[in-house]
């Protein structure tokens, strides 16, 4: 056996065919029959290490993968730019930190559509892990295979075609130190006959919500028994006097009175502030209910032409509870419960919080997914073969929030003959349940987005060089994608987008040199080269009519393998990748205003500032240049040992972004450079011309008078920022036949980070985001031992390391975190006498056996004592799985 060799695809108890179908075609290539796209480290999930780890959901195992970040849309607690827009709590993918939209997400080969607000969230969390044969990663760039947004690579969830028999998954797993449980149920089925296929797989999730109270560090937005400070809020019940400017407290409101008969003697100072501890409240994970099915038919028209057709379906609803409605209220002397607290008659302002009379704000809703796909595999002799589709999938978002209602409280803080007004001076008892009731309302945010494929593509072989086969894959590719949302909460929010997109594609595998022609010093060389050249056209129909359409990309990419000798291979890929500017950027709509902002070198404090918001109007593609290089040993003289490491690098430019938040510009010296200090009127009216006048916020002498404007600022979405990453993959495996005692497998697997590098525009200098919060950290590490007995027991153990870094902020260490996890599993034998128990394996999993915290880092700003992006929250965590085959 040659050291790259592998055995076939281990056989299922629903017995597996012996012959595959149709041959496989690897992520990143469209030729049949590669082992991997040339050149690149190409990473399988397979079926039994999905079921060692027991992953209950796509989340789960996306965790899993090192050269994924915890910085995107995780399907938990909004809690950062990225998952802010994912109102419907799904789950998406983010290699190497570049972004959501810059990893491309496939389920069997296929694009799935984009949700969120931001239209940023390709959802894997409908996929029925019960289903799934395999997953394949891919951490290189592959435009010129797929097109658009694979920069950072692709992932590709690959579900289960043919298998003959049943099979039926029960799995129930607990937090030990935590309110939160999971059951999940499937059943999946197949048949195969002469000249075809059928598989049919139903799948049922719930997870129970985890509040943030049920764990230590974040129980409590008071941190300082951890060496963090207290970031309680000020905005209590009962509330307090505050001034508006500074948020000082001046006055605290006392508790255990109903505030009818409260004295500006009575109150209390600033010393007795209330504060309300949001974290009491709110969820880290939330509540989720989900049903999937999936269907594959496959059937032979004719010897040369086969039929297939797939569908899938999911529907996952969701609840959260967020923190209590909070509002500053300005009571004025009309308000009859009114207190002069500064004895002068004025209004006064009180941060006062809903805590006690409405609680926790409710967050749910329901997602739906749906995709269907039919073609044909034609036979088209001479070893090339050809396959034309037509899919379409959707995926659409209903949330419901409730919302203050501030027309309604305004008038609340007055009152009115037929209704009492708001005693905001109270301890939470003083205003009645069909008031309060009166001033909240429930919004909706529905989300919904398509997108129609239709694909053909042919491969085959071309001719021989040199006693190999030199082989070729081309087609034509259309997709239609369709963007809708609809919010009651901001109507401005409201979009109408479409993208159109023609590609065509090519690639050569090239085998110059093989192990039946080597020469010295090459025992194997092969080459890949492949293009694709694509061009969108955009169009949004809301909130204005607009189109964009001369957005075009060529990206190329090419591969190469050299094995100079047997158990030493070598191998090399350069190409670009490229993304289309987010469909939503058709919907800023350009505005001029003038804003105060603090200026520490004004007499006064403060400047007046000219900013340009909305979106520049060309906006180009975000493009990014990828390549790796690696080895891979495989000694001849110990065939089950495996070294793997690859070096890769990217560099993403052209990022289409905002500058820092106006009111930031002038504070920071570094930012100067973004600034025009003391523009010129023909500079001042270069701003102004960016924008209709009807959407001008300032006076029109502000554009046609000199001095009028002391800075100015373009805030708009543009083509600004860079973002580089490089590092090395590394992996090593080994396997040991002890014969009677079982095999013994023990692997490690790390990503290591040389640089995570960011540059807001080009008058700005790169600064290095590595090894800081919510960020990424330099090393992750996997390491795994198992221990496959000969009776079907099986032993493993995994310890997952996650690097220590620095929070600047505080000048503080953020230790490494160290989880240690445990599976036990028996399979029982086909041959046991009692029908009922044979072909059916239980296991144990056990995550995080010694139950170790994540380190402590002083998260101000979403005030909890740890960092979510890179560290979990769950705890220890048991479950218990059994699947029946027959």
């Amino acid at each position: 056996m040659e050291p790259w060799d592998t055995e076939p695809p281990a056989g299922e108890t629903g017995v597996r065919n012996s012959k595959e179908p149709d041959t496989i075609v690897v992520t990143g290539s469209h030729i049949r029959g590669l082992d991997a796209p040339v050149g690149s480290n190409l990473i399988t999930i397979d079926r039994e290490e999905i079921d060692r780890q027991g992953y209950a959901n796509a989340r789960d195992l996306s965790e899993d993968i090192l050269q994924n970040f915890g910085g995107g849309a995780t399907g938990e607690r909004q809690q950062n730019p990225a998952s802010s827009q994912n109102v419907g709590y799904g789950t998406t993918i983010n290699l190497r930190g570049l972004g959501n939209l810059a990893t491309l997400v496939l389920i069997n080969g296929r694009r799935v559509p984009a949700v969120g607000q931001d239209g940023g969230v390709a959802d894997i969390s409908f996929i029925p892990i019960s289903a799934l044969e395999r997953v394949e990663v891919l951490p290189d760039g592959a435009s010129a295979v797929y097109g658009s947004d694979a920069v950072a690579g692709v992932v590709n969830f690959i579900l289960r075609k043919d298998y003959e028999g049943f099979e039926a998954r029960a799995r129930y797993g607990f937090a030990t130190e935590a309110s939160v449980q999971e059951y999940q149920f499937g059943q999946s089925g197949g048949q195969r006959w002469g000249s075809g296929s059928l598989f049919l797989s139903y799948e049922f999730y719930h997870r129970d919500r985890l509040p943030a109270d049920d764990r230590p560090f974040t129980r409590t937005q008071d941190l300082r028994s951890q060496g963090g400070k207290d970031y309680r809020l000020i905005y209590g019940q009962p509330g307090n006097i505050i001034n508006p400017l500074t948020s000082a407290v001046l006055f605290a409101i006392p508790p255990g009175q109903d505030g009818r008969n409260l004295t500006p003697g009575q109150l209390l100072g600033p010393e007795q502030t209330n504060f309300t501890d949001e974290n009491q409240y709110i969820d880290m994970l939330p509540e989720q209910r989900r049903h999937s099915v999936f269907a594959y038919l496959r059937q032979e028209l004719t010897p040369a032409i086969a039929l297939f057709a797939e569908g899938r379906y999911g529907h996952r609803r969701f609840s959260s509870h967020s923190a209590p409605p909070w509002a500053l209220l300005t009571v004025t002397p009309g308000n009859p419960y009114y207190v002069d607290a500064n004895g002068n008659g004025a209004p006064v302002f009180v941060a006062y919080s809903f805590t006690k009379e409405h609680g926790p704000v409710e967050v749910s809703g329901a997602s739906e997914s749906y995709s269907g796909s039919s073609g044909l595999n034609i036979d088209m002799g001479s070893q090339w073969q050809t396959q034309a589709y037509v899919s379409y999938s959707r995926d659409k978002s209903r949330t419901i929030i409730d919302q203050i209602d501030y027309a309604a409280l305004t008038t609340a803080l007055i009152g009115s003959p037929s209704q009492p007004a708001l005693n905001p001076f109270g301890s939470g008892t003083s205003n009645s349940p069909a008031l309060i009731s009166g001033l909240f309302r429930k919004d909706r945010i529905i989300i919904d987005a398509d997108v129609l494929q239709a694909n053909i593509t042919s491969d085959g072989d071309v001719a021989q060089i040199w006693g190999n086969t030199l082989r070729a894959a081309f087609g034509i590719d259309y997709r239609d994608y369709h963007y809708e949302t609809d919010n009651r909460f901001s109507e401005s929010l409201n979009a109408d987008l479409s993208r159109e997109v023609l590609a065509i594609f090519g690639e050569l595998f090239i085998p110059l040199v093989s192990p039946s022609n080597d020469i010295a010093g090459f025992r194997r060389l092969e080459l890949s080269v492949s293009a694709r050249h694509e061009r969108h056209k955009d169009r949004s129909r809301e909130p204005q009519e607009q189109s964009r359409d001369r957005q075009t990309s060529t990206d190329p990419r090419i591969g190469l393998v050299w094995e100079p000798f047997s158990g030493l291979r070598i191998n090399g890929s350069y190409g670009t990748s490229f993304r289309s500017p987010s469909l939503n950027a058709l919907t800023a709509t350009a505005s001029l205003s003038a804003i105060p902002v603090a200026d520490p070198l004004s007499p006064s404090g403060q400047t007046r500032l000219l900013v340009v918001n909305g979106a520049e109007r060309d906006l180009r593609n975000e493009t990014a240049d990828t390549w790796t290089i690696g080895a891979e040993i495989a000694p001849q003289q110990l065939p089950e040992l495996r070294l793997k490491a690859n070096y890769f690098s990217i560099n993403f430019d052209n990022l289409v972004d905002r500058l820092p938040f106006p009111t930031l510009v002038l504070a920071d010296p570094a930012l100067s450079g973004l600034v025009v200090r003391n523009p010129s009127l023909d500079q001042v009216q270069s701003y102004c011309n960016l924008v209709d006048p009807q959407n001008w916020f300032i006076s029109p002498g502000d554009c046609t008078a000199p001095g009028q404007v002391a800075a100015a600022y373009d805030w708009r979405l543009r083509n600004i920022s860079e973002i580089s990453v490089s590092g090395i993959d590394a992996q090593a495996t080994y396997s040991a036949d002890l014969e009677e005692a079982g095999i013994l497998a023990v692997s490690l697997s790390a990503t290591y980070l040389l640089d995570y590098e960011k540059q807001l525009s080009s008058t700005t200098p790169k600064r290095s985001f590595l090894d800081t919060p919510g960020n990424l950290v330099d090393l992750r590490a996997r390491g795994t031992v198992s221990w496959q007995l000969k009776n079907g027991l099986l032993l493993s153990t995994d310890i997952n390391y996650t690097d220590s870094y620095k929070d600047p902020v505080h000048d503080r260490k953020i230790n490494s975190w160290t989880t240690i996890d445990l599976t036990i599993a028996y399979e029982i034998s086909e041959k046991v006498t009692f029908g009922l128990l044979r072909n059916t394996s239980v296991r144990l999993n056990v995550n995080n056996i010694f139950e170790n915290d994540p380190p402590f880092y002083e998260n101000a700003d979403q005030k909890i004592g740890f960092d979510p992006t890179n560290a979990d929250a769950t705890g220890r965590f048991i479950s218990f799985n059994i699947v029946k085959r027959w």
